[in-house]
Formats: C-alpha cells, sequence, structure tokens
C-alpha cells in the first residue's frame, strides 16, 4: 500500500492547528515502522520545516499553480498534475490530513481526506465569502472517496450540513502526543487561572471573564490567556474587563511560547478554564489535563464526548454564575484523580493509536475497490 499524503496546506510561517495534526499522525505512522508507505505531497516553501518536523519520509515538492486572489480554483487548476504523479509513481490512495475549501484532489484512485468540522459553513464575515467557501467545501467533500472527522458530534454536524456524503464519513479521534519531562510547579508562580484558544467570539472568553469578575474579591489568582490578539478582544472583552476593573489581573499573552514554556504555564495553573460553545474535538482541556492540574469546561458540541465525562462541568456554556460556582469549588478543593485523568487520555489518545486506526481504514478502503 502506498499513500500520497497531501502536505500543501502547511503554512511555514504559521504553526495552526492541522499542522499539529499532520505532524501527530506522521509520528504515529512511525511508530508502525510505515515510513516507507507514505510520501509526503509538499511545496518549496514548507518543504524544509516539513523535513524537520517529519523526517524518514519521502518528498514530492509540488510548485502549485493559483489565481492569485482566488484560491478557490487551486484544486481544478492542478487536478491533471495530481493525476499525473499518481500514475507516475503508482500511488494506491491519495490522502489529505486537512480537507480544505482550496484543497488538492483527485478521482482516479481513491481519495480520503479530514473534515475536522463543519464550523467553516457558517463562521464566514462576509456573506459573499460564506457562500464561494460552502460551494466549494461542498464540492471537494463529495469527491471524497471516505471522509474522516475527530468526534461523532462533529460526524453529525457534517452530515446535517451535507446529507449526500452521509455514509462516508467515518470517525477517528485526534491524537495527543504524550507529555515529556512535565515542569514541577514552581512555588515562586503567583496562583493563576488559564485559558489557551483562539479569541473568536465563539470561544466565549467573555464568559469566563465575567466569571472571574465574580470571583474577583474572593480569590487571589490572576487571569492568563495565551492567544493572539484579535478584534473579539478589543471589542467585546476588553470594554469588560475595563469596566470592572480588573486589568491589572487579567493578562493577554501573545507572543509565540516555545514547547518548554508552554509546558510551565500549563503544569503551574491553578486551574484551566475552556468555556468554548463550539468545538469538534476540544484540544485544550484534553491537553491541559495531561498536566495533571483541574480542568473546567462545559458539555457544549464534542466537548463531552471527547473529555469522556473525566473533567470538571458546567452548564449552561454561557452561564457565567454556573462558571464561578464551579470555578471556586475546585479552587478551594483539592482535585485527587487528576493523574487517572491523564494516563486515560495518554491511553485513549496516542499517536500510534490515531495512525494505526487510518492504516485499517486505508487497507478497508483499498478492499472495496
Amino acid at each position: 500500500m502506498t499513500i500520497l499524503m497531501d502536505l500543501t496546506y502547511i503554512n511555514p510561517k504559521e504553526t495552526a492547528g492541522v499542522t499539529n495534526y499532520s505532524y501527530r499522525l506522521l509520528e504515529g505512522v512511525k511508530q508502525c515502522g510505515l515510513e516507507k508507505n507514505v510520501t509526503l505531497l509538499v511545496t518549496l516553501q514548507n518543504s524544509r520545516i516539513i523535513l524537520e518536523q517529519a523526517s524518514g519520509f519521502r518528498q514530492i515538492i509540488l510548485s502549485l499553480r493559483s489565481i492569485g486572489a482566488i484560491p478557490h480554483l487551486t484544486g481544478i487548476l492542478n487536478k491533471k498534475r495530481i493525476n499525473r504523479l499518481i500514475s507516475l509513481y503508482n500511488f494506491d490512495i491519495f490522502f489529505s490530513p486537512y480537507i480544505a475549501f482550496h484543497g488538492l484532489y483527485t478521482t482516479i484512485i481513491p481519495s480520503i481526506g479530514v473534515c475536522h468540522d463543519a464550523q467553516g459553513f457558517s463562521l464566514k464575515h462576509n456573506k459573499l465569502k460564506q457562500v464561494a467557501y460552502n460551494f466549494f467545501s461542498r464540492r471537494i467533500l463529495k469527491k471524497q472517496t471516505v471522509v474522516v472527522t475527530i468526534s461523532h458530534f462533529a460526524q453529525q454536524d457534517i452530515a446535517q450540513k451535507i446529507p449526500s456524503i452521509k455514509n462516508r464519513i467515518k470517525v477517528i479521534y485526534n491524537s495527543i502526543l504524550p507529555i515529556s519531562n512535565i515542569q514541577r510547579k514552581n512555588s515562586l508562580f503567583p496562583p493563576y487561572i488559564l485559558n489557551v484558544n483562539t479569541l473568536e467570539p465563539y470561544k466565549n472568553l467573555i464568559t469566563l471573564v465575567k466569571a472571574f469578575a465574580i470571583l474577583k474579591n474572593k480569590i487571589p489568582h490572576s487571569l492568563y490567556i495565551k492567544a493572539k490578539r484579535r478584534p473579539y478582544w478589543d471589542n467585546i472583552v476588553y470594554p469588560f474587563i475595563i469596566k470592572e476593573k480588573i486589568e491589572d489581573r487579567v493578562l493577554l499573552m501573545e507572543r509565540q511560547y516555545s514547547e518548554a514554556e508552554m509546558a510551565s504555564l500549563y503544569k503551574n495553573a491553578s486551574l484551566f478554564v475552556s468555556p468554548s460553545l463550539m468545538e469538534g474535538f476540544g484540544f485544550t482541556p484534553i491537553e491541559a489535563a495531561l498536566y495533571e492540574i483541574p480542568v473546567i469546561c462545559n458539555k457544549e458540541s464534542a466537548l463531552y464526548e471527547t473529555t469522556k465525562g473525566l473533567l470538571n462541568y458546567y452548564e449552561p456554556g454561557t452561564d457565567e454564575y454556573a462558571l464561578s460556582r464551579i470555578m471556586y469549588q475546585i479552587l478551594t478543593s483539592p482535585n485527587l484523580d487528576l493523574k487517572t485523568i491523564a494516563k486515560t487520555y495518554e491511553i485513549a489518545y496516542s499517536v500510534k493509536r490515531q495512525a494505526q486506526d487510518f492504516i485499517a481504514l486505508f487497507n478497508t478502503v483499498l478492499l472495496k475497490n
């Protein structure tokens, strides 16, 4: 079995979640000893960084044809070139760890791609861009032999958006790299509550900030927010912070952190809170739990499913009073199950397990085609 894995979407200047997803999957493939079965389709711009992150794999460099400000046509413009590569090297499967509306595709061999969630079908700020995104996303998803997604919640959401592919959607959960050399808690750190996520309205940071404001006179903690500044912060969150006069206790951490710095940031937190209302998987609450710190999230979208009901939850997701009550309870009461929770996630979401699930799917598809 030979697989052409499309990584042309990786931006060498920005490490996105789908980029880390691909690297973790490739690490799982290496742990299965199947590097020779997978060839990476890359660009001249991202070839080097992919080699650094995923050594041991053969690469094919493709110079993508595109039309400037119209990325939607990239797949159409490059289809013949992809088909020629597939025929030349006799690949069995074309695989994309990230199906994008402007992605590459083929119809001459089985095509398998990962659609991480259906959020993009409703999140565009420009109506014309939303129409274009929806049209081209549906088009490329319908061309897949199998569409993989990362939770049963996401599976149902995608099927609702595109009923015609309902029977071709399979679930393979995300993987999470095990935490190595866990940093010891540093008693010199002032106490803080941590949130790591993007600053978009659906991540619902305002509910956490409101809950923190309710508790401001009851706890000594600060609130650390690890994210890039976006309009949601300037227009919604920060004005509330000023109104409540808590700007000296809420810190937005914008700069890029190293892996060691992120490990220290997680490990030394008193509590991690994720109030997000829309998650196809919910990576950060699980990652935080691997550092053996208490975690709170709500039960919206995929969160309760993927966290396996092991964390602390509040409902409804926009109720700051409900969130403040459980925050106070956890900050004033020890949680004794942290090691067990971390071990459960480490086993369930191992990179080798994820790679094995994909390999089994590839073999099943080949037997049917």
